[in-house]
């Protein structure tokens, strides 16, 4: 069941969210949740049977502050809280 959940939630972005699914790099598994790595350097975590939907608040919360950050520009961004979004920026980055 969990590999059918992440493989949807990954057919997904391929379709929708194009730029997320371009640039992750690594999928992890956990016993309540999925921790993706984007860009070699944010960790992204989804809630099980709730990732689409998160999936698709990441994409809004992208949107948002694409003229100031990148999802880059936080170390995680923790998902699995509902109606949270979690963030801790990287001091190290650049913009």
């Amino acid at each position: 069941k969990n590999y059918n959940e992440i493989i949807n939630v990954i057919k997904y972005s391929k379709l929708n969210f194009s730029t997320f699914y371009k640039n992750i790099s690594n999928i992890t598994i956990h016993v309540d949740k999925y921790e993706l790595l984007y860009k070699y350097k944010t960790k992204v975590y989804f809630s099980k049977n709730a990732t689409l939907k998160q999936l698709q608040t990441l994409a809004t919360f992208e949107e948002t502050v694409k003229n100031k950050k990148t999802l880059e520009s936080y170390l995680y961004i923790d998902m699995t809280i509902p109606n949270q979004i979690i963030v801790k920026e990287n001091k190290n980055k650049l913009l």
